[in-house]
């Protein structure tokens, strides 16, 4: 019972520092280089029906 909670404790630390980039973000930083990808654009299309 105590390396389950020890075990959770440090997930919780280490999934606090650990960064999360989106699908969303990569497409951004995409456009900021100029380098898109089909499946970038693909998603792009995907998120404008669903968003606009």
């Amino acid at each position: 019972k105590q390396a389950v909670e020890k075990a959770y404790q440090e997930y919780d630390i280490f999934n606090k520092t650990q960064p999360i980039e989106s699908d969303f973000d990569k497409i951004l930083k995409g456009l900021e280089r100029k380098i898109i990808t089909f499946l970038d654009y693909a998603i792009m299309i995907q998120l404008r029906k669903i968003v606009f």
